[in-house]
């Protein structure tokens, strides 16, 4: 596990409060989800199961991401997919 200063992004870390650039963040969040047409993708996920969102995230939002994978304090668990018989791999 890595600790604070040596995490590559900046996200939220874990037990922090919530602060008005969070939420800010959460408005950001809202907008890029609002802009679906969730009619359309909830009528996708009725017929084929799965849909295809807006983009989501930015570039560097996704490599922050991505950056938190390896730090188990913003995980419960890791599960090991071989050990239930679901196949290979991990996912927390």
């Amino acid at each position: 596990m890595t600790s604070t200063a040596d995490r590559p992004h900046t996200a939220i870390e874990p037990g922090v409060a919530v602060t008005k650039a969070h939420t800010a963040t959460g408005n950001q969040w809202r907008s890029r989800v609002e802009s679906g047409d969730w009619d359309a993708i909830t009528a996708q996920l009725d017929e084929y199961g799965g849909a295809l969102l807006p983009k989501l995230l930015t570039a560097d939002e996704t490599v922050a991401l991505r950056g938190c994978y390896d730090d188990d304090a913003y995980f419960r668990a890791t599960i090991d997919m071989a050990r239930y018989r679901f196949g290979q791999g991990e996912y927390k």
